[in-house]
This record gives C-alpha cells, structure tokens and sequence, in this order.
C-alpha cells in the first residue's frame, strides 16, 4: 500500500508510483497510483521506468529480495540524477529476525501469527525473507557505493516489539539491545535505513 496518502501526493504536485513483483498486491493500491510490476531484484529495470524518479523509497522490501546488490543497481536505474533512495529494512542479526531466517517459513508464518494475530494473508501477508545485505556493516556500505552511489549511509535503530507479549524473553532482548547500542555494535541492530544519492 502506497506510504502517502491522495491529499499528500496532490498537494506536494508530484507523480506517484508503486511498484511490486506481484501483481495481485499492486492491485490493492487505490487507483490514483501509477503502479509498475517488476521485480526490483530481477535482470533489468523497464526501459520506461529509467531515470525517471527523483526518490525511491522500500519500507519492509530489502529482506525479501533474493539480490540486495541487484536491487541497488536497479534502483540507481530508477532514479534522475541527484535522485535519493531510502530503504528501512530489518537488520539480520537481530533475534526476531535470525529466528525468521533459520526456521521453515511454515514454522515461522504459525509463529508470527501466535506473537502478531493481525498478520495474516488477507490483510498483512508474510513473505519469505532472504536478508541479503540487511546487515549494517563496512561491506554493505562498499558494495552500495561501488554501485556508483555517493553521501551512503547507514542508520541502525535497536528495539522492536516481537517480544512484547513474552515478558522474561523481552527483558532479556531489551538488554541484549541496549548493551549493543552502548558498544557500537550495530550489526546487533534490529532496524536499518539506507539512504543515499544518485
């Protein structure tokens, strides 16, 4: 579903678009949306989407895709010159996420349900996460700029609220996070924002 609402996009003057690999969610955006059906990790970008946006913005995206790298690239295919990307991701190495990655997506959609009942397919679906670059490192940042982006940067945030209805384990989660964010030990991080320019 699209970030913005209609009374934003119409006062900001700007041309909106969604974009999804599947078709069926694109047809949940209301109809005031251009809506574009790729896959933002797959070959190429089409040829009528390039260099035609001045931001791109993923919210939740970044882990599903199975090549992080790819879909840089494609998004720097997205983008005019001096466009902006910005991507908010969950960050591997944190332990909802880690628990996420390892167990079958069976195990792991009837264990989102139990934690997050509204999670479900007609409403919020899960997807399979791959976490391909959803690490805050040196590497992440090398291969992001190697693409031929500049002012990269990368903002780890810790917490999150998988554990809430598990109190002894949310302790323990929550302390977890606040001695890796006193040592600087962000590949612990639980969130990311990538954000750079074209």
């Amino acid at each position: 579903m699209p970030l913005l609402a209609r009374r934003e996009v119409d006062q900001l003057g700007v041309r909106y678009a969604v974009n999804d690999v599947i078709q069926s969610e694109l047809d949940r955006a209301p109809e005031w949306v251009h809506k574009t059906c790729f896959d933002i990790a797959g070959k190429d970008v089409p040829s009528d989407e390039r260099g035609r946006y001045d931001l791109v913005i993923s919210k939740m995206v970044m882990e599903h895709v199975t090549d992080a790298e790819r879909a840089y690239k494609n998004t720097f295919d997205l983008l005019r010159e001096g466009g902006i990307f910005l991507n908010y991701h969950p960050v591997l190495y944190s332990i909802p996420f880690v628990v996420n990655w390892l167990l079958p997506e069976q195990s792991s959609r009837r264990l989102l349900r139990l934690l997050k009942p509204h999670r479900h397919a007609d409403d919020i679906p899960k997807f399979p996460a791959r976490y391909s670059h959803c690490v805050v490192s040196d590497p992440t940042l090398k291969m992001i700029r190697d693409i031929g982006f500049s002012h990269v940067n990368l903002f780890a945030f810790f917490g999150h609220v998988y554990f809430e209805k598990i109190p002894v384990i949310r302790r323990l989660d929550a302390s977890l996070n606040n001695w890796a964010m006193r040592r600087k030990h962000y590949w612990l991080a639980s969130y990311c924002y990538a954000l750079g320019q074209k």
